[in-house]
Protein backbone atom coordinates (compact mmCIF):
# COMPACT_ATOMS: atom_id res chain seq x y z
CA UNK A 1 0.00 0.00 0.00
CA UNK A 2 1.46 3.60 -1.06
CA UNK A 3 0.96 5.81 1.74
CA UNK A 4 0.29 9.01 -0.47
CA UNK A 5 -1.49 11.51 2.60
CA UNK A 6 1.58 10.52 4.50
CA UNK A 7 4.16 11.31 2.54
CA UNK A 8 2.65 14.19 1.63
CA UNK A 9 2.27 15.43 4.75
CA UNK A 10 5.49 14.72 6.14
CA UNK A 11 6.73 16.25 3.09
CA UNK A 12 5.30 19.39 3.82
CA UNK A 13 6.65 19.11 7.23
CA UNK A 14 10.24 19.17 5.59
CA UNK A 15 8.89 21.84 3.01
CA UNK A 16 7.92 24.25 5.98
CA UNK A 17 11.29 23.82 8.28
CA UNK A 18 13.10 24.42 5.19
CA UNK A 19 11.21 27.24 3.42
CA UNK A 20 11.75 28.75 7.25
CA UNK A 21 15.35 28.13 7.01
CA UNK A 22 15.28 29.88 3.74
CA UNK A 23 13.93 32.87 4.74
CA UNK A 24 15.98 33.01 8.00
CA UNK A 25 18.98 33.16 5.62
CA UNK A 26 17.24 35.96 3.75
CA UNK A 27 16.74 37.97 7.43
CA UNK A 28 14.60 38.68 10.29
CA UNK A 29 11.75 41.08 7.82
CA UNK A 30 11.88 37.73 5.36
CA UNK A 31 10.80 35.45 8.30
CA UNK A 32 8.31 37.44 9.95
CA UNK A 33 6.70 37.98 6.30
CA UNK A 34 7.19 34.38 6.18
CA UNK A 35 5.26 33.52 9.38
CA UNK A 36 2.72 35.93 8.21
CA UNK A 37 2.08 34.16 5.00
CA UNK A 38 1.92 30.82 6.40
CA UNK A 39 -0.49 31.78 8.93
CA UNK A 40 -3.15 32.60 6.39
CA UNK A 41 -2.33 29.47 3.94
CA UNK A 42 -2.73 27.33 7.09
CA UNK A 43 -6.26 28.73 7.86
CA UNK A 44 -7.02 28.23 4.36
CA UNK A 45 -6.02 24.47 4.12
CA UNK A 46 -7.49 24.21 7.67
CA UNK A 47 -11.02 23.09 6.24
CA UNK A 48 -9.60 19.92 4.06
CA UNK A 49 -8.87 17.31 6.49
CA UNK A 50 -7.27 14.38 5.39
CA UNK A 51 -6.35 10.58 7.03
CA UNK A 52 -3.16 10.05 7.98
CA UNK A 53 -2.13 6.19 9.47
CA UNK A 54 -6.21 6.16 10.13
CA UNK A 55 -6.92 9.58 11.69
CA UNK A 56 -8.37 12.20 10.22
CA UNK A 57 -6.47 15.30 10.35
CA UNK A 58 -6.10 18.95 8.85
CA UNK A 59 -4.04 19.56 5.52
CA UNK A 60 -2.78 22.86 7.14
CA UNK A 61 -1.43 20.68 10.63
CA UNK A 62 2.57 20.78 9.10
CA UNK A 63 2.34 24.06 8.05
CA UNK A 64 1.18 26.25 10.96
CA UNK A 65 3.57 23.47 12.90
CA UNK A 66 6.23 25.26 11.19
CA UNK A 67 5.45 28.47 12.62
CA UNK A 68 6.62 28.09 15.99
CA UNK A 69 9.91 26.87 14.45
CA UNK A 70 10.10 30.13 12.45
CA UNK A 71 9.74 32.12 15.82
CA UNK A 72 11.98 30.10 17.77
CA UNK A 73 14.47 31.03 15.52
CA UNK A 74 13.82 34.93 15.69
CA UNK A 75 13.94 34.41 19.60
CA UNK A 76 17.14 32.55 19.09
CA UNK A 77 19.10 34.86 16.97
CA UNK A 78 17.74 38.53 17.27
CA UNK A 79 15.57 37.99 20.52
CA UNK A 80 12.20 38.18 22.00
CA UNK A 81 10.95 41.41 20.92
CA UNK A 82 12.16 40.66 17.44
CA UNK A 83 10.19 37.47 17.85
CA UNK A 84 7.28 38.99 19.47
CA UNK A 85 6.84 41.58 16.51
CA UNK A 86 6.45 38.90 14.03
CA UNK A 87 3.57 37.01 16.08
CA UNK A 88 2.02 40.25 16.19
CA UNK A 89 2.32 40.62 11.97
CA UNK A 90 1.13 37.57 11.49
CA UNK A 91 -1.49 38.22 13.91
CA UNK A 92 -2.46 41.41 12.05
CA UNK A 93 -2.22 39.72 8.55
CA UNK A 94 -4.65 36.89 9.83
CA UNK A 95 -7.24 39.61 10.88
CA UNK A 96 -7.14 41.33 7.81
CA UNK A 97 -7.56 38.30 5.76
CA UNK A 98 -10.80 37.65 8.23
CA UNK A 99 -12.59 40.84 7.14
CA UNK A 100 -11.62 40.88 3.89
CA UNK A 101 -12.84 37.24 3.50
CA UNK A 102 -15.98 38.19 4.99
CA UNK A 103 -16.46 41.61 2.25
CA UNK A 104 -15.61 39.40 -0.63
CA UNK A 105 -18.06 36.97 0.80
CA UNK A 106 -21.09 39.86 0.09
CA UNK A 107 -19.93 40.30 -3.22
CA UNK A 108 -22.33 38.99 -6.08
CA UNK A 109 -20.28 37.55 -8.97
CA UNK A 110 -21.05 38.09 -12.52
CA UNK A 111 -22.84 35.00 -14.26
CA UNK A 112 -20.03 33.84 -16.05
CA UNK A 113 -17.79 33.60 -13.29
CA UNK A 114 -20.34 32.06 -10.87
CA UNK A 115 -18.18 28.94 -10.33
CA UNK A 116 -14.56 30.24 -9.00
CA UNK A 117 -16.89 32.48 -7.12
CA UNK A 118 -18.38 29.56 -5.47
CA UNK A 119 -15.36 27.95 -4.80
CA UNK A 120 -13.97 30.82 -3.65
CA UNK A 121 -17.02 31.26 -1.17
CA UNK A 122 -16.98 27.58 -0.03
CA UNK A 123 -13.05 28.41 1.34
CA UNK A 124 -14.28 31.59 3.32
CA UNK A 125 -17.61 30.76 4.53
CA UNK A 126 -16.00 29.27 7.67
CA UNK A 127 -18.66 30.17 11.22
CA UNK A 128 -17.04 33.07 12.30
CA UNK A 129 -16.65 31.20 15.75
CA UNK A 130 -13.91 29.42 13.76
CA UNK A 131 -12.48 32.71 12.59
CA UNK A 132 -12.43 33.78 15.79
CA UNK A 133 -10.94 30.73 17.70
CA UNK A 134 -7.77 30.85 14.93
CA UNK A 135 -6.02 34.29 15.65
CA UNK A 136 -7.13 34.40 19.78
CA UNK A 137 -5.14 31.03 19.92
CA UNK A 138 -2.20 31.79 17.86
CA UNK A 139 -1.62 35.11 19.08
CA UNK A 140 -2.29 34.04 22.74
CA UNK A 141 0.07 31.19 22.85
CA UNK A 142 2.92 32.13 19.71
CA UNK A 143 3.63 34.99 22.87
CA UNK A 144 3.78 32.56 25.01
CA UNK A 145 6.32 30.31 22.47
CA UNK A 146 8.36 33.49 22.25
CA UNK A 147 8.44 34.38 25.97
CA UNK A 148 8.50 30.83 27.24
CA UNK A 149 11.90 30.24 25.11
CA UNK A 150 13.55 33.50 26.03
CA UNK A 151 12.85 32.42 29.77
CA UNK A 152 14.90 29.09 29.19
CA UNK A 153 17.41 30.93 27.53
CA UNK A 154 18.13 33.21 30.31
CA UNK A 155 18.28 30.23 32.59
CA UNK A 156 20.20 27.94 30.68
CA UNK A 157 22.47 30.14 28.38
CA UNK A 158 23.84 29.31 25.41
CA UNK A 159 23.69 26.29 26.31
CA UNK A 160 20.72 22.99 26.04
CA UNK A 161 19.39 24.45 22.68
CA UNK A 162 17.66 21.46 22.50
CA UNK A 163 15.01 21.94 25.83
CA UNK A 164 14.09 25.30 25.35
CA UNK A 165 12.87 24.62 21.74
CA UNK A 166 11.66 21.54 22.59
CA UNK A 167 9.99 23.02 26.08
CA UNK A 168 8.27 25.61 24.44
CA UNK A 169 7.39 23.99 20.92
CA UNK A 170 5.39 21.05 22.79
CA UNK A 171 4.18 23.41 25.63
CA UNK A 172 2.61 25.95 22.69
CA UNK A 173 1.47 23.38 20.30
CA UNK A 174 -0.42 21.54 23.00
CA UNK A 175 -2.09 24.52 24.40
CA UNK A 176 -2.57 26.58 21.24
CA UNK A 177 -4.68 23.34 19.54
CA UNK A 178 -6.75 22.46 23.03
CA UNK A 179 -7.52 26.22 22.91
CA UNK A 180 -8.50 26.66 19.41
CA UNK A 181 -10.48 22.97 19.45
CA UNK A 182 -12.34 24.57 22.90
CA UNK A 183 -13.24 27.94 21.24
CA UNK A 184 -14.21 26.75 18.20
CA UNK A 185 -16.18 23.17 18.73
CA UNK A 186 -17.47 23.51 22.39
CA UNK A 187 -20.72 22.77 22.82
CA UNK A 188 -20.85 22.17 19.22
CA UNK A 189 -18.97 19.04 18.21
CA UNK A 190 -18.73 16.51 21.29
CA UNK A 191 -15.59 14.61 20.23
CA UNK A 192 -13.45 18.06 20.12
CA UNK A 193 -10.90 16.46 22.81
CA UNK A 194 -10.32 13.56 21.42
CA UNK A 195 -9.63 15.36 17.78
CA UNK A 196 -7.85 17.94 20.01
CA UNK A 197 -5.17 15.19 21.53
CA UNK A 198 -4.75 13.83 17.86
CA UNK A 199 -3.68 16.36 16.60
CA UNK A 200 -1.66 17.68 19.42
CA UNK A 201 0.76 14.17 18.58
CA UNK A 202 0.83 14.82 15.12
CA UNK A 203 1.97 18.20 15.96
CA UNK A 204 4.80 16.76 18.38
CA UNK A 205 5.68 14.10 16.01
CA UNK A 206 6.36 17.22 13.39
CA UNK A 207 8.23 19.36 16.04
CA UNK A 208 10.63 16.55 17.06
CA UNK A 209 12.12 17.01 13.74
CA UNK A 210 12.66 20.85 14.03
CA UNK A 211 15.70 20.18 16.75
CA UNK A 212 17.87 19.52 13.79
CA UNK A 213 17.19 21.93 11.42
CA UNK A 214 17.47 24.79 14.88
CA UNK A 215 20.83 23.66 15.48
CA UNK A 216 21.43 23.71 11.44
CA UNK A 217 20.43 27.39 11.68
CA UNK A 218 23.39 27.63 13.41
CA UNK A 219 25.32 26.83 10.63
CA UNK A 220 23.81 30.03 9.08
CA UNK A 221 24.67 33.50 8.70
CA UNK A 222 21.35 35.73 8.11
CA UNK A 223 21.98 38.49 5.40
CA UNK A 224 21.04 41.01 8.22
CA UNK A 225 23.29 39.48 10.71
CA UNK A 226 24.66 43.02 11.73
CA UNK A 227 21.43 43.58 13.40
CA UNK A 228 21.46 40.07 15.24
CA UNK A 229 21.79 39.76 19.04
CA UNK A 230 24.17 36.88 18.65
Amino acid sequence: MIYLNEIAFFGLSLFGMLAALFAFKLGRIWLAAFVAFTLIISNITGPKIIEIFGFAITAGTPLFASLVFATDLLAEKYGKKTAQQAVFIGFFGMAFFVILSQIVLLMTPLPFAEIPAQAIDTIYQSSLRLMIASPVAYLIWQLFDVWFYDFIHQKTGEKMLWLRNNASTFTTQAGSTFTFFFLAFYGVNDAWFQIAIVTTIFYWMIASLDTAFIYLSKRITPLDCKDAKI
